[in-house]
């Protein structure tokens, strides 16, 4: 890939199907206690059987990114194809506290108002 940035797996295929497989059981196990109508269901046993498995390569378009604010590292993840952006953002204390009183007040108001007007 000339031109262009490309990191290895950092997951072996072994290890990325052990993981595959884990996943799709435990969703299999929701999907069929989900199915069942019942209040409780006890002693599912669910087992799973895996055929013509292949493993193929791709490549995604995956932008990787970090930026330092105040005294810490924020990295984040932007998928090329979707556009969907992972990671942290930093969060001012003072301003969510801020926004959590005006919403507060907003509310008491609204309901004082309501109930003596």
């Amino acid at each position: 890939m000339p031109g262009f940035c490309a990191e290895k797996y950092s997951i072996g295929l072994e290890e990325g199907f052990i993981e595959a497989r884990a996943r799709m059981d435990s969703e299999l196990r929701k999907l069929i206690t989900r199915h069942i109508a019942a209040d409780e269901v006890r002693n599912l046993r669910v087992r799973t059987s895996y055929s013509n498995v292949k493993f193929k390569h791709i490549l995604l378009p995956v932008w990787i990114a970090a930026y330092r604010y105040g005294d810490r590292i924020y990295k984040f993840v932007v998928n090329g194809q979707t556009g969907l952006v992972k990671g942290e953002a930093p969060v001012s204390i003072v301003k969510a506290a801020a926004i959590a009183v005006v919403v507060l007040s907003l509310i008491v108001l609204y309901y004082f108002y309501r109930t003596n007007g």
